[in-house]
């Protein structure tokens, strides 16, 4: 028997149907698959054979055939179909060492006819390695075109393409139920071996002889058309439904990683199993391991453990692959104990973005650090301490990724022109330098950041006040918290997006009120702890001037300030961060003289929640972390006593003496100091109301037409921002701005009257000058009628003065009481 016919025994022993192509790794550039797949187990494992055969004596010197013994190095690939071990297809290649490949054969393969159910040219369904973009977050895949500086994919795009290939299986199935398949042999030789076989088959009269019929033990299966297309449709709706079904978990707005991961496994199972020639479930590491440790990293004392669902045993065992026990049916997730072992951590969009895979990989770092404490959140969800303490670190981190994205402009840019020192910019682009004077000034090498930044100021800014710009950094459009402005390169900044997926998540947890409560406390914090501050414009998140410096917002509060010079400290320490006030602060030329201490982060977030004590009893709250505002203490005392209008209160009572009590009955207080001290609170919720007011810009802005919301492919085409909050939140921008211009109007209309009750209570104490005026009755001879007549004159005068002075006193409490100066809250 020729080598050739040898061969083809072998290939009809082993192969029964299916479909051939080279061998292709599709597992490169990931995090932790591994690209090499003859390391696996299985009879394939090494990729190579050794056998021996003698060739057959050729007596026309054929160089098919020779009497010289060789060894045959052949490598052979069996490819399963449908994921089933007994039904594929093979290919035999042989090595460029062996005779085979001397004599002229290059490979040959053996394969179904039925590839032509799913075959169109040379295209196959699912065959699209962007298909898992499907299977992650949205807002990360905005994210990373926004860090990556390209777009890369269209979700809606892919998404179509998806719903097409079902279509297509599905027309492809249903029209083959009347056709037949066989099994086919393909063999590609050189010419000469071409030549070599033709004269052979010509001298044993071989050409123009019919072949002979298969001999009743056949080397391959016979089922039935329709029982075949039965079996592909089943699998392939098992696999999309495993998909789907995990994709269904989620709104758009948020698809959580370990869903992210599950849903990878499925279309990685269905474009290894149908999608065309060279694919093997084996290419996949994540598919066809179990369990493999790796030895130890250089410094460590771990082993590293790689887990697959282990296809690859199953199919050996069993004939199907069938998944090994760590998936949570019910959850759609791999259940904890192979979690963190699980290697499906690399979507083919990561691998897209070159120049900047670091910064994707930082970024997604940081996304799945999030999807971790929002499952916490889940876990957790009825422990108001635990919550609380949850709730707290979304704001660490939030804030934290706001430095990271303001330090990157300085690293992208590379245009200061002040060296940065290294050593310090890697901590400030992790988000651990603060942003005050004290962090700029370790940035920049000479210490002196005035040459690269420019501080603004001037009455027609866009942005006035810093809540406001807390709006136009961290807002989004239908906030209700005045966040509709024009973000056009900037917003989709890591820390807008899951600042935004922690207001979702929390209101899907905790309800829309915590959620709000959780936003205002983030905005407190912020407004305490950061000074320097990007001014963004329309298109830049930190825009330069003409003169390349950076346009910069400082925050100051002046009274703070003193406060902490009195005490000869000039540090924040985080422990003071909640007697810290929210209002009162400016915009400076100069940035604030103290310095803060950032609060740390906990890495390990089982230890973060084990530090609770469930043994010390919690004030009843209907939510876990409320807001609040500025705490009592010698800070908030100090600056009552600093405020403007508190500068006339103490005046007065230093001047006369007086206690509080006794000040609302003292005339000299009532009509000259009472009204100076209303005129500065006056003041004050004027600048308030007027700094909070948005720009023309942003006005025409917020008033234009959005498009609305449709349950349909097109939502994947709306923005994060544009998936809405209901804006009827209580603390939101509309709200607190109507309560500003109501309390301004209060304070003036009470001042209104305190000037009318003065001017009244002045003139009645003219007219009473009780001494004068009895003098003038006893100068004067009068009747006892008329006496009598002028003492009823004095004294209702004198019932009108004491009216008027009571309505004055109520007036002076409530200044006092009620109407608090802004900048004190």
């Amino acid at each position: 028997m020729s080598p050739i016919a040898s061969t083809n025994d072998a290939a009809h022993d082993a192969s029964s149907s299916g479909e051939y192509s080279d061998f292709h790794d599709d597992s490169t550039n990931t995090d932790d698959e591994n690209g090499s797949n003859w390391s696996s187990s299985g009879d394939e494992g090494d990729g190579s054979h050794e056998s021996s055969e003698r060739d057959e004596d050729s007596d026309d010197g054929s160089p098919l055939l020779s009497s010289r013994p060789s060894t045959i190095l052949i490598h052979h690939e069996f490819y399963p179909q449908s994921g089933l071990r007994d039904q594929g297809s093979l290919t035999l290649e042989p090595s460029s060492k062996s005779a085979l490949w001397k004599h002229g054969l290059r490979y040959s393969q053996h394969y179904n006819t039925s590839k032509e159910i799913f075959a169109a040219g040379k295209q196959y369904p699912f065959q699209s390695a962007q298909l898992d973009t499907l299977a992650v977050d949205p807002a990360m895949i905005r994210t990373w075109q926004h860090v990556g500086g390209a777009v890369s994919h269209s979700p809606l795009a892919v998404l179509q393409a998806y719903l097409h290939t079902k279509r297509r299986c599905h027309v492809g199935l249903e029209g083959c139920r009347h056709r037949s398949y066989g099994t086919r042999e393909e063999y590609r030789v050189t010419g000469s071996l071409l030549v070599a076989i033709d004269k052979l088959f010509c001298q044993r009269e071989l050409a123009t002889t019919p072949l002979p019929s298969p001999p009743d033990h056949r080397p391959f299966f016979t089922y039935p058309t329709g029982l075949m297309l039965d079996w592909f449709r089943w699998n392939i709706n098992k696999l999309c439904l495993g998909f789907e079904m995990t994709y269904s978990l989620h709104p758009r707005t948020m698809v959580h990683w370990e869903h992210t991961r599950v849903m990878m496994m499925f279309l990685k199972c269905l474009r290894l199993s149908y999608g065309g020639q060279g694919y093997h479930l084996r290419h996949s590491n994540g598919l066809w391991l179990d369990r493999r440790a790796q030895p130890p990293a250089e410094g460590s004392d771990t082993e590293r453990i790689e887990e697959g669902i282990g296809i690859g045993d199953r199919l050996q065992a069993t004939g199907y692959m069938w998944f090994a026990d760590k998936i949570d049916w019910f959850n759609m997730t791999f259940r904890s104990p192979h979690r963190a072992h699980m290697i499906f951590n690399t979507p083919t969009l990561q691998s897209t973005y070159h120049e900047r895979y670091w910064r994707v990989i930082e970024t997604k770092g940081d996304f799945l650090l999030f999807h971790d404490i929002f499952a916490y959140l889940q876990q957790h969800h009825g422990d108001f301490r635990r919550t609380a303490l949850l709730l707290q670190l979304l704001i660490s981190l939030c804030l934290q990724l706001f430095r990271k994205d303001v330090f990157h402009v300085l690293v992208q840019r590379k245009s200061s022109r002040q060296p940065l020192r290294d050593c310090v910019l890697t901590d400030a682009c992790a988000g651990k330098v603060p942003l005050a004077r004290n962090g700029l000034r370790r940035v920049f090498c000479d210490g002196i950041f005035h040459d690269d930044i420019h501080f603004v100021s001037g009455p027609q800014m866009a942005v006035t006040h810093i809540d406001v710009l807390f709006a136009r950094l961290w807002g989004w459009d239908g906030d209700g918290q005045q966040g509709d402005w024009p973000r056009q390169c900037w917003e989709y900044k890591t820390y807008r997006v899951l600042y935004r997926q922690c207001f979702g998540i929390i209101a899907q947890i905790h309800g829309m009120q915590q959620a709000r409560q959780w936003r205002t406390r983030l905005r407190h914090t912020w407004i305490r702890t950061h000074w320097i501050l990007p001014y963004p414009d329309n298109t830049t998140f930190w825009p330069r001037r003409a003169d390349k410096r950076l346009q910069t917002w400082a925050s100051i509060h002046p009274p703070l300030q003193a406060y902490y010079q009195q005490r000869g400290t000039s540090v924040v320490t985080p422990a003071d961060v909640e007697f810290l006030p929210v209002t009162g602060w400016q915009r400076g030329s100069e940035p604030n003289t103290l310095s803060v201490d950032l609060p740390p982060i906990p890495s390990d977030l089982d230890a973060y929640l084990a530090t609770v004590d469930d043994s010390v009893s919690v004030a009843s709250s209907d939510i876990p972390l409320p807001a609040s505002g500025i705490r009592d203490g010698p800070i908030r005392r100090f600056l009552q006593e600093q405020a403007p209008s508190q500068r006339v209160l103490r005046s007065a009572m230093q001047e006369q003496s007086l206690s509080e009590k006794k000040l609302h009955r003292d005339d000299n207080w009532l009509t000259q100091h009472l009204q100076d001290h209303l005129r500065a609170i006056v003041r004050s919720w004027q600048g308030e109301v007027t700094q909070h007011q948005p720009s023309a810009m942003a006005r025409q802005w917020q008033q234009r037409s959005r498009p609305e919301l449709r349950h349909s492919l097109a939502q994947l085409q709306v923005t994060v921002a544009q998936i809405e909050e209901d804006d009827s939140d209580p603390d939101g921008y509309p709200t607190a701005q109507k309560e500003r211009t109501d309390k301004l109007q209060r304070m003036r209309r009470r001042l209104r009257l305190v000037n009318a009750e003065v001017q009244r209570l002045t003139k009645f104490n003219n007219r009473l000058a009780k001494t004068e005026w009895i003098a003038q009755l006893k100068r004067r001879p009068m009747s006892d009628k008329a006496w009598e007549k002028e003492l009823k004159i004095f004294r209702d005068v004198r019932d009108r003065r004491r009216i008027s002075k009571k309505r004055l006193a109520r007036l002076s409490q409530q200044a006092l009481h009620v109407d608090v100066d802004p900048g004190i809250l």
